[in-house]
């Protein structure tokens, strides 16, 4: 499967509403229609899976996206990170890092956080299963 259909791919579970694949350099790899990620904002969001002091700052600026703020929830140390939509309690943010990428992708308010998590780290853990 090429980039692009894993991130056509996880969209068509419903549980992600947009996705994309960035690598570590935060160069994008492929995306949904519509949903554009920043390589300065790609490489904001490695920087906080791969340091906890970085981390540590994202609660009181955010997470952007797509230009849009997102609040930080909390990040797994070289695994994950969470987000909610700025001013929401449903929605979010869910990124999964793998050996050669970062999936970065939105949920939906009629989405649970779980059910995003899920098909986003099933993805993950299959890439780093094949060392991509």
């Amino acid at each position: 499967m090429s980039w692009q259909d894993h991130a056509d791919a996880l969209v068509s579970t419903k549980h992600v509403s947009h996705a994309a694949i960035h690598g570590l350099d935060g160069k994008k790899w492929a995306s949904t229609e519509g949903f554009e990620v920043g390589i300065e904002e790609a490489r904001t969001i490695i920087a906080a899976i791969d340091s906890p002091d970085y981390a540590a700052l994202l609660p009181k600026t955010g997470v952007f996206v797509g230009g849009e703020r997102f609040t930080y929830v909390r990040s797994d140390q070289g695994k994950n990170l969470f987000a909610r939509k700025s001013g929401h309690q449903v929605g979010g943010l869910f990124v999964s890092k793998t050996t050669r990428a970062v999936l970065i992708t939105l949920f939906g308010d009629n989405v649970s956080a779980t059910d995003c998590m899920c098909e986003v780290e099933r993805l993950g853990d299959y890439l780093i299963s094949m060392q991509t």
